[in-house]
């Protein structure tokens, strides 16, 4: 009993909450005495799963690597159109579509005329992609196709008749590019220093410049011809061009281009170079001035002012003349044209055959008529670019040339061509007689 006692004193008490929370455990009888257990918080329901879209916005799987490459290439190609535009004149954009164009037009003549039913059909499409070309690109190739339009009587009936609106849809540049070209040539102070007045608005373009009218402080009227910004980025690029399709044109066409390529891209980069252009007038003035036999023909090239002229800048006297495309004009104006044809083809005449020295860019813009102070009839000659230089013996074959052709010497003919490198005499006489060779 003792034992007993002792382990019941020593057991462990039990706190107040544990024998009523034992004791009322098995009852019915709701306990009061304690806190009340807080409400349970009901869960927020879970948001409904938004609709899946149709179409992943994310590349899935193998198509991965594919849309990733197009996004690159999209973004290059536009970076590269944008720089190229911007900072390099279009020298891809328009490199791309030279090659294009032109390899076109070989496979059409060379390969692919059998598919159209007329010929004449595949002139006009030609000729239309070919103006698009040249009038877009600018620059040089408004110069080729003013070369095709010299020579309309080379090229078929589509050509003829198309391309001698290049002699006046030369482009146009803003005020504000011929002012940063002149600013950089003339000086910040030009229009104050040099100028009395400068017409922003151009008087004439040409496929390397346009020409803005001007008055000197001096009161004399003056030219000013003024290089496109773009033309000094442009040449070697479109030069590259010229030689890579000529060399096309000679192998699908069998013609000899090879044997002018170098000489021409010479002479056009030559023409870029407008102290080398005034340089050429000084020189015929001086052969002009000179020539007895020239005397009274009242021919004139206009005065240039050197301490006004730089590479892209040149400065000469202001010629008020009707240019040869106005023929209407000149009717109208009661000049004569059988006088205006003399002076022209005895200028020419003694610059071939005396000379020595030949402007080569005749075209009818390049040429003037006026009525001088004395009224009389007078023939201007303009843009000095492009010259060539003949050599003696050059001159005594072409004149040894035309003796042959009139007297219908044909080995005299033949002669001469395999001097000069010609082994046909059929492309011989087409070539020197500018006439379309029929077979």
């Amino acid at each position: 009993m003792f034992r007993q006692s002792l382990i019941y004193i020593n057991r462990p008490k039990k706190s107040v909450k544990s024998i009523y929370f034992h004791r009322y455990m098995n009852t019915k009888i709701p306990i009061t005495s304690f806190k009340p257990i807080p409400t349970p918080i009901k869960p927020k329901p879970k948001p409904k799963p938004k609709p899946k879209l149709k179409f992943k916005l994310k590349p899935q799987g193998k198509f991965r690597p594919l849309v990733y490459g197009v996004a690159i290439v999209a973004t290059g190609l536009g970076t590269a159109y944008y720089i190229d535009n911007h900072y390099y004149s279009s020298l891809m954009t328009r490199s791309v579509r030279a090659v294009y164009v032109l390899l076109w037009i070989a496979y059409a003549y060379g390969f692919n005329s059998n598919s159209y039913q007329n010929i004449d059909d595949l002139h006009e499409i030609a000729s239309d992609k070919l103006l698009h070309l040249l009038t877009t690109n600018k620059g040089l190739y408004i110069k080729l196709g003013q070369a095709i339009a010299n020579q309309g009587n080379l090229f078929p009936l589509a050509y003829q008749k198309k391309f001698p609106q290049l002699y006046d849809q030369a482009p146009v540049q803003s005020w504000q590019d011929v002012d940063r070209i002149l600013k950089e040539n003339l000086g910040d102070d030009y229009q104050i220093r040099l100028f009395e007045t400068i017409n922003h608005e151009p008087i004439a373009s040409a496929s390397i410049a346009q020409v803005h009218y001007g008055k000197l402080k001096n009161g004399e009227e003056v030219a000013i011809k003024v290089q496109h910004g773009y033309i000094e980025k442009q040449v070697v690029v479109d030069l590259m061009i010229y030689r890579f399709i000529s060399k096309v044109y000679e192998k699908v066409f069998d013609i000899p281009l090879s044997m002018f390529m170098k000489y021409i891209s010479e002479q056009l980069i030559k023409e870029t170079d407008f102290v080398h252009e005034m340089q050429n007038s000084e020189k015929l003035k001086k052969f002009i001035d000179k020539d007895s036999s020239l005397k009274y023909d009242n021919i004139k090239l206009p005065k240039n002012y050197p301490h006004l002229t730089t590479k892209q800048v040149l400065t000469a006297e202001w010629i008020n003349g009707i240019p040869l495309t106005n023929k209407q004009t000149l009717l109208d104006q009661n000049y004569d044209l059988t006088l205006i044809m003399k002076q022209y083809i005895k200028l020419f005449g003694r610059q071939i055959f005396e000379y020595g020295f030949i402007h080569s860019d005749p075209h009818p813009g390049n040429l003037l008529v006026r009525f001088d102070s004395k009224n009389k009839q007078q023939l201007v000659l303009i843009d000095h670019g492009l010259y060539i230089t003949l050599s003696d013996s050059f001159r005594l074959q072409y004149c040894n040339l035309w003796r042959y052709l009139f007297s219908l010497n044909t080995k005299g003919i033949e002669q001469i061509g395999r001097e000069w490198g010609i082994s046909s005499t059929l492309l011989f006489g087409t070539v020197v007689q500018l006439r379309p060779r029929i077979t």
